[in-house]
């Protein structure tokens, strides 16, 4: 009996080093915003040697834009009316994505996030 409780806590005691361990890894900042059909996405981990990364996509029917914003309050803006992406030189801290123009709807911006 007390091989087996032993064995259970070997085992217990692996799976939370295993579990440490996995989620030890750097994880990507990755964040995704959609508002009236367009879309926008950034990542401050692309993977491309570039310390950031933002998209944005317009429906057919739409002109959109991603702004975003930058840790040290600076910032930008990128437009389209199909898609479009950049890559920056800082991480960045919040976007959100407008809709300039859209046939079906009014325009507008999503929340920061």
């Amino acid at each position: 009996m007390m091989r087996i409780a032993n064995a259970a806590r070997a085992v217990a005691v692996a799976t939370l080093i295993a579990g440490v361990t996995l989620t030890a890894a750097p994880a990507s900042a990755a964040v995704s915003v959609s508002f009236q059909g367009a879309q926008a996405q950034y990542d401050n981990n692309p993977g491309n040697n570039a310390e950031s990364w933002v998209w944005v996509y317009a429906a057919n029917w739409a002109a959109a834009r991603v702004e975003y914003r930058h840790y040290d309050g600076t910032g930008g803006s990128l437009s389209t009316t199909s898609s479009a992406s950049r890559t920056l030189n800082k991480d960045i801290w919040q976007i959100r994505v407008c809709v300039d123009s859209w046939s079906v709807g009014p325009a507008g911006c999503s929340d920061w996030s």
